[in-house]
């Protein structure tokens, strides 16, 4: 509580000596008796002039909006300047990658100054009672804005009354600000995050939009060479006659690899003229010989087997034209049965009867 003067002091500083008087030592302008022939400093406010001065808002009292980049986001940070809190603050996007930060930034001290005119009292609340003490002429005192012609004073000091102080001076005015940051165009900005920090800043967090890595394309590898394949060797397909079938071909025949041809003989010299005779009647007599054998294999049935014809079935073909009967071209007859179930389980059929 100030340490305000007591109701039974003079009024010139005499009286009860016991009281501490360094509350009106710590005035640079009083003394411990009022002088009423003394000046007021020059710094401060005539208390008689009613144009209190206000303490305009510094025009260096903005935010300081700070940027930076992490990996996966970026971040943008509010912090209010030095004396002064941020209310309000708040991030809006107003463009596709423009990100506004918008609030009020009020300085920390918010009172007002007043000056005793003279003898003013200081109550316990609102009225003139409960007295707590007499403030001297001239004291500096502070406190909130007038209510109903009542001024509280700051820390709980007490209340005045309106008509006992004069306002020297008012608290600088809050003060609105916006600022337009740029994103860049990796920003996720739909995805974008904020939480508030000490004295009413604010932090924004936007997600970044993952890079993403080129792959390379795969070099083309020469495909491999196909070994050296060995020539086949020509075959021919060998044909079995089957006595009685026109020389058709068989499913028994192969592929033989073909005999490299021989090379003709050359002209008989004079000395082989003579077996020449001798071996043309050697080849007739085999030609003759092979003739019998083919008219023996004619008169034995051809066995079955793959590639040969199966003999003739006995009970005749499987198709055979027939003479046109009226059953052949009609629908088949229809017959209804009827069924029961049975108690031994199943179903059995049941007869007229």
């Amino acid at each position: 509580m100030l340490d305000l003067m007591h109701p039974f002091d003079d009024y010139y500083g005499r009286g009860n000596p016991s009281r501490d008087t360094a509350y009106y030592d710590r005035m640079p302008h009083q003394s411990h008796g009022y002088n009423p022939h003394q000046r007021a400093p020059r710094s401060t406010t005539d208390p008689y002039s009613h144009a209190p001065s206000s303490n305009a808002p510094s025009s260096t009292a903005v935010p300081k909006i700070t940027t930076s980049s992490a990996s996966d986001e970026y971040i943008i940070a509010a912090s209010p300047p030095s004396g002064h809190d941020l209310r309000g603050a708040q991030a809006v996007l107003v463009g596709p990658f423009e990100l506004q930060l918008t609030g009020v930034v009020q300085p920390k001290d918010a009172a007002y100054e007043y000056l005793t005119s003279g003898r003013t009292g200081v109550y316990a609340a609102p009225g003139r009672r409960g007295l707590l003490g007499v403030a001297p002429p001239r004291s500096l005192l502070r406190g909130d804005a007038p209510t109903q012609g009542w001024i509280a004073l700051e820390s709980e000091h007490g209340w005045v009354h309106t008509g006992d102080v004069q306002l020297l001076s008012r608290p600088a005015q809050p003060r609105h600000f916006a600022r337009t940051v740029e994103l860049p165009a990796d920003a996720l900005t739909r995805h974008a995050s904020s939480h508030t920090l000490a004295a009413g800043g604010l932090q924004v967090c936007i997600p970044r939009q993952a890079a993403r890595v080129a792959k390379r394309p795969a070099s083309k590898a020469a495909p491999p060479k196909a070994p050296p394949t060995k020539s086949a060797p020509k075959t021919v397909v060998a044909e079995e006659a089957v006595p009685g079938d026109g020389g058709r071909l068989t499913a028994a025949a192969i592929r033989k690899p073909a005999a490299p041809k021989a090379a003709p003989p050359k002209a008989a010299t004079s000395r082989r003229a003579a077996p020449k005779a001798a071996a043309a009647t050697t080849e007739a007599s085999a030609e003759a010989s092979h003739k019998r054998a083919a008219a023996a294999a004619t008169s034995k049935p051809p066995a079955a087997g793959i590639g040969r014809h199966l003999p003739m079935s006995e009970a005749g073909p499987v198709l055979m034209e027939v003479e046109a009967a009226a059953t052949n071209i009609q629908l088949p007859q229809e017959t209804i049965q009827h069924w029961r179930a049975s108690a031994s389980g199943g179903f059995v059929p049941c007869h007229d009867d």
